[in-house]
């Protein structure tokens, strides 16, 4: 405690890499903002319709189930 002009013992010093760590974080942002991108790039995929197969968009039978279960939520939703 510093009071009354009395000044603080110095202890110890220590050092702040601050430049390792800005270049660390500009590296994860970096990565992170690769995975964002492919993410959007997939879900524009789906989107159009140009999706591989393990999605299993093209498969008419998904596409009316999900007809289906939104139908049947509007539906409840009504009621």
């Amino acid at each position: 405690m510093v009071f009354k002009g009395f000044s603080q013992p110095l202890i110890g010093t220590f050092v702040l890499p601050i430049g390792d760590l800005i270049f660390d974080l500009r590296e994860e942002r970096r990565t992170e903002l690769e995975a964002v991108r492919t993410i959007i790039n997939e879900i524009e995929k789906i989107a159009s319709g140009n999706a591989p197969p393990s999605y299993n968009i093209q498969n008419k039978k998904f596409e009316s189930l999900i007809v289906q279960e939104a139908e049947a939520q509007l539906k409840n939703e009504i009621s």
